[in-house]
């Protein structure tokens, strides 16, 4: 009987011991994880960081995007002001030719 208890007090020592280093290991592993980069705190914050960066680049792509829609605008009003300039300027030229016509005779050979 004795024996047995001997036997059994040797196997809850032994669990003990068992549990007491897997606790230590466990406990060394967490440490070790903490100091890494694939730490879960530092890997939120990575994600964290980046979500934030994702949103500033969202936001200046939809500045940049008003910014070309206002130049597209721009250029087309300015594409649309030279034409009229180019149109009044050939009516100026008729007008300037056909007034010299009427002033000037024609050359006579």
């Amino acid at each position: 009987m004795k024996a047995a208890l001997f036997g059994i007090a040797f196997l809850i020592a032994l669990g003990v011991i068992g549990a007491a280093g897997f606790l230590v290991g466990y406990q060394q592993y967490e440490k070790s994880l903490m100091g890494s980069n694939r730490s879960p705190v530092k890997l939120e914050m990575q994600v964290a960081t980046l979500e934030k960066e994702n949103e500033t680049l969202r936001d200046q792509i939809a500045n940049l995007q008003k910014q070309v829609e206002a130049g597209l605008k721009s250029q087309a009003e300015a594409s649309k002001s030279v034409a009229d300039l180019q149109r009044e300027l050939f009516e100026q030229k008729q007008e300037l030719d056909q007034a010299r016509e009427k002033l000037l005779p024609a050359p006579t050979q």
